[in-house]
């Protein structure tokens, strides 16, 4: 089996969490449904999905620091567009705009794609008719746009992405009833801490 991937994408081998403790196995995958939305799983892995850049790698700082997962070793950053951010040994993907961008377990077979749920989380549109996804270059919003263009990679790491996504959506209504208009709908989810969606022991 394969799982989707959707704008920035945060992969990790279930062989990895396993050898986690009890406490952090179930705190790597609160972590991983923070939106259920864009959580999808198959034997081998499982996934989570991001909009911005800046979302990535705070909740990579949250797998290396909190969990002692180790980046390209246990997990990894995969664009839609261009695959992989990082070469790992143990995944194999298919990646491209315009089309279902996928990715596996190294050596075993693609198989049947398990889909993200909802491009757009159903909080935001009831329900929502995506036209296409965009990709909105260099714009991180948590880069120093001003002094620090020509030195970019050290200020943001390039595994996290530099360019934000965006759906653009035919419009439709809210949860709360009132109705959106068409547009380009991009979610960050800085308000989210990643460090406290699980408990400490």
């Amino acid at each position: 089996m394969a799982i989707e991937i959707a704008f920035l994408s945060v992969v990790l081998r279930k062989a990895s969490l396993e050898r986690l403790a009890g406490h952090s196995k179930d705190l790597a995958r609160a972590l991983f449904r923070w939106e259920p939305d864009w959580y999808r799983e198959d034997d081998h892995l499982m996934g989570t999905t991001f909009m911005a850049p800046a979302d990535v790698r705070n909740f990579g700082r949250v797998l290396e620091q909190r969990l002692g997962l180790i980046r390209v070793k246990d997990w990894l950053v995969v664009d839609m567009a261009v695959g992989p951010t990082e070469s790992a040994h143990w995944l194999e993907s298919r990646c491209g705009i315009n089309q279902l961008s996928g990715v596996w377990l190294q050596g075993d077979e693609p198989g049947e794609l398990v889909r993200v749920p909802s491009l757009v989380p159903g909080e935001f549109l009831v329900p929502p008719e995506t036209r296409g996804v965009v990709k909105l270059f260099g714009q991180d919003s948590h880069h120093d746009d001003v002094g620090h263009r020509a030195d970019f990679g050290r200020f943001i790491p390039a595994w996290g992405g530099r360019d934000r996504w965006a759906v653009e959506i035919s419009g439709g209504v809210h949860a709360d009833g009132h109705e959106c208009r068409a547009g380009v709908l991009s979610m960050e989810a800085t308000r989210i801490n990643f460090d406290t969606l699980c408990p400490a022991p």
